[in-house]
Formats: C-alpha cells, structure tokens, sequence
C-alpha cells in the first residue's frame, strides 16, 4: 500500500512485512489485541523522529580535581562536587565511604541528599580504555568545550 508522508509529503511504501510487523508487536489486554495502525511517516521521518530522542554529548576539557592534570569530562569547570579521571576514579587510592553522612530527620531529606552529591567525587567520561581514542589528540587544541553527536 502507498501513502504519503504526513510530515514531509513524499510517498512510500508500507510493505507486507511491515503490517506483520505491527502485527507481531501489537499489545494485548485482557486476552484483547489492540492492532497497531500502519505507519504514518516515510521511513527517513521515522527515522529522524527516532534519532532526535538522542541526548547530545558534550565534553570539557578541565583540570582533574584530585590531580590537577587536564582531562576531558562530561562535567564543565564550574560543577560543585569534584570529577576525577577515570583511572583514579577507578583505583583504591580514595576511600568511597568517607563521604559518607548521618541522616538528619530535622531536615528535609532532598537537602541532605544535595549536599551529599555536592562532595561525592565523579568519574570524569563514560569511556574506559578505548583504542586509538580521538581526544588524546584533541588535548593539544586551545578550545573548552568539544560537541559530540
């Protein structure tokens, strides 16, 4: 069956495979299928509404707050707890347990909670030990901040 885009107008094809996709995935309730309707939007449409769900990575390039050596982080300068790189994050030369806190029933409990995770360390990117990593060479450049994504 052919139909056109609602969002950009052009045409396409919804295949037999496709509706016995739908078909496969549609939900049940109570022993009743709810059928899901043919698509609605070209495959390139779908596929942006898809990727647009995709957080933006942005890096930093700042001073280790353990070391003072720079690195790259998911955090900017100015955040209120430290950020460690992740080897030293990684290591047993901090002890994890010393930001640890009595619970104050006197107060609110989303207070204590902040001022906790202002003073616990983290790590500084979600990446570990990746081969010929790109940023590595990228500490040479004077800028801040790098976009990913």
């Amino acid at each position: 069956m052919s139909r056109p885009c609602t969002h950009c107008g052009k045409a396409f094809t919804v295949t037999e495979d496709d509706l016995h996709f739908y078909d496969t995935i549609s939900p049940v309730f109570a022993g009743v299928k709810c059928s899901l309707p043919p698509p609605t939007h070209c495959p390139t449409c779908r596929q942006q509404r898809r990727l647009s769900a995709i957080r933006q990575i942005h890096v930093y390039r700042r001073p280790s707050s353990v070391t003072g050596q720079m690195i790259f982080s998911q955090f900017p300068e100015d955040v209120p707890f430290p950020v460690y790189e992740n080897e030293y994050w990684w290591s047993d030369a901090w002890d994890e347990f010393s930001y640890g806190r009595a619970f104050d029933f006197s107060r609110p409990f989303f207070s204590q909670f902040r001022a906790l995770s202002d003073v616990v360390p983290r790590f500084s990117l979600m990446v570990l030990r990746n081969e010929n990593w790109v940023y590595r060479e990228i500490m040479r450049d004077d800028s801040r901040t790098f976009r990913l994504g």
